[in-house]
């Protein structure tokens, strides 16, 4: 109509009503199923907001056969044949059905199958987890300056994939990571903080400290902060201290176990 208004010839409006659906149908299947493929072949596993741009197509390959199937019930309805309508909408309806019917489980179980992989495929690094957890590393920091008192003895023990955070925050709130009290037959006392992500290696931190696994696994737990707990010892407790050329060396030799 606007092109018959516009002056334009019939033949023009004629070879502007028809389209082909091919290449767009083409286009649609190979933007949504070459990203899975590749990933697939190469063997990756991105995190899913990598297939955030897919979105425009899929909302396409859904809306496309709805409004085929619209269009084409109009007119029928238009000319006045209802079964016939039904005939020619029923193609494109049958397969938003079956989209829906496959989609719609797989939507409602998601929560649980998530949360089934991030059981068995547990991540535990400050970038994994800054957008699904509560990473605030600077509010334990600001928990510790406010509990650690300048005339008692303190350590504050964490693992060395939490060192550069821990120090960079403790850092901004004026807070050495210790000051501890030396007993004359050379073994250390203070009072014990404990940073500890969800699933801590209280083995790799014993080693950094000279404090036994099992004395910072029964640490009572302070505050939750989300990502990091905060666990303190109700006193001083009494412990030999590691020197740092031993820390060194059990570095090494984990870091050549792990290769």
């Amino acid at each position: 109509q606007v092109a018959h208004e516009a002056g334009a010839s019939p033949r023009f409006v004629r070879c502007c009503g028809q389209y082909e659906p091919g290449p767009l149908a083409a286009l649609l299947v190979a933007m949504l199923t070459l990203p899975f493929l590749f990933t697939g072949v190469l063997r990756l596993a991105p995190f899913e907001r990598v297939y955030c741009p897919l979105l425009p197509f899929v909302a396409v390959a859904v809306a496309w056969p709805t409004t085929v199937a619209q269009q084409r019930l109009e007119s029928s309805l238009a000319a006045g044949g209802q079964v016939r309508a039904a005939r020619w909408a029923g193609s494109p309806l049958v397969l938003l059905c079956l989209i829906a019917v496959s989609v719609l489980p797989w939507l409602a179980t998601y929560p649980q199958r998530l949360a089934a992989v991030r059981r068995e495929r547990f991540a535990q690094d400050g970038y994994f987890n800054y957008y699904a957890a509560g990473y605030h590393p600077s509010l334990v920091a600001q928990e510790l300056r406010w509990r650690c008192d300048d005339r008692q003895p303190f350590i504050i023990c964490f693992d060395d994939a939490d060192e550069l955070a821990m120090r960079y925050y403790l850092a901004g709130e004026a807070l050495p990571t210790g000051r501890v009290r030396h007993l004359p037959d050379g073994r250390t006392a203070a009072k014990v903080f404990l940073v500890v992500p969800p699933l801590p290696h209280y083995d790799r931190i014993a080693g950094r400290y000279g404090i036994a696994a099992d004395v910072l696994a029964d640490l009572p737990l302070v505050k939750d902060f989300g990502y990091y707990n905060l666990h303190a010892s109700q006193g001083e407790l009494i412990f030999t201290p590691v020197a740092p050329d031993e820390t060194e060396a059990k570095e090494d030799d984990e870091a050549a176990a792990d290769s």
